[in-house]
């Protein structure tokens, strides 16, 4: 039972990680001219890699599924990775910033994610 719960999380994290690296590639890819062979094989490769990226996040999170007993578990938690991660690197590559009120949008709509997920129990009279 455990051994299920930690595969579908660390899925669930894959999914994540793999989908922020996707929008990272994809964004590298769209802001890279092509002047030169050079260029053109790096927007290549870039390219080959978001679409890589988004194959796992695809795999990961349908064998997230697979392991859990209902879909928000995963949700959650790739959503919340996404999130966080997607936000890091976007600080760390491209020097973005992000305010106060962002991550407490984003806290928000992943509390409110675990709200939907937590289980609720019926009272017996």
């Amino acid at each position: 039972m455990l051994r299920n719960f930690e595969g579908r999380v660390v899925h669930a994290v894959s999914a994540g990680l793999c989908a922020a690296a996707s929008s990272l590639f994809g964004k590298l890819s769209g802001i890279q001219g092509y002047s030169t062979c050079a260029d053109l094989a790096l927007k290549i490769l870039l390219f080959v890699l978001m679409v890589a990226c988004n194959a796992g996040v695809w795999m990961c999170f349908v064998k997230a599924l697979q392991q859990s007993p209902s879909s928000l578990p995963p949700t959650v938690i790739s959503t919340a990775i996404n999130y966080v991660s997607s936000a890091l690197l976007g600080s760390f590559v491209f020097g973005e910033e992000t305010s106060l009120l962002w991550w407490s949008g984003a806290t928000l709509v992943l509390l409110g994610l675990m709200l939907i997920c937590h289980p609720h129990k019926q009272h017996e009279q």
